[in-house]
């Protein structure tokens, strides 16, 4: 009985000495990393739209009510394909987004619209293509999406350099006053974002084969990929 009464008392003494190591608080410091990039796209998105018309539109003093002959999509479609495989885009760059139209002028066939996406990876090309917008049937354009072959390569860079200065900041912090990081005890990422910077309708649009001189300059003009990381981290305090 004395020997049960002693064994039962060294595990109470043990646990009580684990329980205690457990609340025993570690000395730490927090901090909070940050990393911003910027980055020239290489991958584009252009968007097209190009629409059914009639011949008689284009005619001088030409008037609604004698608007008889109409141009058929897959002939509007061939010739804009065609002058941009003419000017270096392959055929498998150009994918058929949507085609249709919701609406129909009272006494009027419908005049059939589609959409495509070109993707690219040399920005002059948008300018080549741009030159090719005051065809007839070209609705608008714009570019939909700018981004880079190595948007995630990039991204964790960013994640590893923002957690980098987290610890550069826990040590210049803790070494004015005397002391020095540990080992990290948690780290988390509390930011992530990417800005893909994208061109409105009114960036770069032709509208009915016109474009006003100042959207023509706009085309030029690249901005850039920002992507920032943010990360937390928790390190000990060296003893």
């Amino acid at each position: 009985m004395k020997n049960l009464i002693f064994s039962a008392f060294i595990i109470l003494l043990s646990t009580t000495s684990v329980f205690s190591q457990e609340m025993v608080p570690v000395r730490h410091i927090d901090v909070t990393g940050k990393y911003e990039t910027e980055v020239e796209p290489d991958e584009f998105v252009l968007s097209l739209t190009i629409s059914e018309y009639w011949e008689e539109e284009f005619k001088k003093k030409a008037d609604e009510k004698d608007y008889r002959t109409k141009v058929p999509i897959a002939r509007i479609e061939n010739d804009l394909l065609q002058a941009l495989y003419k000017s270096g885009i392959k055929k498998d760059q150009v994918k058929v987004q949507g085609m249709g139209n919701w609406w129909r002028q009272t006494g009027k066939d419908f005049l059939i619209s589609k959409q495509l996406e070109i993707k690219l990876n040399d920005f002059s090309i948008v300018n080549k293509v741009a030159q090719l917008a005051d065809t007839k049937g070209f609705k608008n354009m714009y570019i939909r999406e700018m981004t880079h072959s190595r948007i995630d390569e990039i991204e964790k860079e960013a994640r590893i350099k923002a957690l980098q200065n987290a610890k550069d900041k826990a040590t210049y912090l803790l070494e004015s006053i005397g002391e020095k990081p540990g080992k990290v005890i948690s780290v988390s990422e509390t930011q992530d974002n990417r800005w893909l910077m994208q061109y409105g309708d009114q960036m770069m649009m032709k509208t009915a084969g016109v474009m006003a001189e100042s959207q023509m300059e706009s085309v030029d003009e690249l901005k850039k990929i920002k992507i920032s990381s943010q990360i937390s981290a928790r390190f000990s305090i060296a003893d």
